[in-house]
This record gives structure tokens, C-alpha cells and sequence, in this order.
């Protein structure tokens, strides 16, 4: 594989992935405590109907935010577990600390 292979590559998994963060930042800011999804479990992402000559795809974008908001919260849930534990610790290290001296 060539150098610019590699740099498209590169450059692709790093759009990705502050697409991500910037996705999971901005539903943390708008997200709405106790929000309800409507349930589109029956629902597919990608819908075809063929005719003759044409062949017509449809893309349910419903489904597909309510799947990435999903997600997002339980990113931002995970990330707020994690930080309450990591600063519980630091909490409880610095009282040792303290009983030490």
C-alpha cells in the first residue's frame, strides 16, 4: 500500500473519530434527562423497493439518530461513571495521605 493510501486512510478514521467526540459533545449538551425514544425496534436503517429499471433506496434517519443518540448516552453515562470513581479514588488516596502525616 502506498503512502497516499495510507494518509487517506489516516485521514479517514481521524474524521471518524472527531465526528464522534463532537457528536457525543454536543448530545451531552442537549440531552434531556428521562427522554423517551420511540420504539422503532421493527424498523430497518435501509429499505429497497426494485421496479423494471429503477431500483429506490430509503434511508430511515429516524431509526439511525435515535441508534447514535442511544449510544451517545451511554457513552456519557459510562464517561460520568468513570469520572465519579476515578475521583472517589483520589479522594480516599489524599485522605490516607493525610493520616499518614
Amino acid at each position: 500500500m502506498g503512502f497516499f493510501n495510507k494518509l487517506v486512510g489516516t485521514a479517514a478514521v481521524v474524521g471518524a473519530t472527531v465526528g464522534s467526540v463532537l457528536y457525543v459533545k454536543n448530545r451531552r449538551d442537549t440531552r434531556k434527562e428521562g427522554e423517551e425514544f420511540e420504539d422503532l425496534s421493527g424498523e430497518k436503517y435501509f429499505d429497497y423497493e426494485t421496479t423494471d429499471d429503477k431500483i429506490k433506496l430509503t434511508f430511515n434517519t429516524k431509526k439511525a439518530k435515535q441508534t447514535a443518540d442511544q449510544v451517545a448516552d451511554k457513552i456519557i453515562d459510562k464517561y460520568d461513571e468513570t469520572v465519579e470513581q476515578v475521583t472517589e479514588k483520589i479522594e480516599q488516596t489524599m485522605l490516607r495521605k493525610k493520616q499518614l502525616m
